[in-house]
């Protein structure tokens, strides 16, 4: 896990971590040139759209959580 590979991250505050998860957040989806990534907004139109029309078919954090904490 990368919280383990970089253990600075395990000492920062709640808040820290929201602005973190941003700005990676924002990384990925802004291209080199500084525009945002056309497939990035397409992808996230797309899933927007799946849950909005399907609520029943996505997974909560806490279901998310779990999965990944099992493994």
């Amino acid at each position: 896990m990368v919280l383990e590979s970089i253990p600075a991250l395990t000492k920062l505050t709640s808040d820290e971590r929201l602005i973190l998860a941003a700005e990676l957040w924002r990384e990925n989806i802004v291209n080199e040139e500084g525009d945002t990534d056309p497939e990035m907004v397409q992808m996230l139109r797309e899933r927007l759209e799946k849950y909005q029309t399907q609520p029943e078919a996505v997974s909560t954090w806490d279901d998310v959580k779990a999965r990944l904490t099992a493994r």
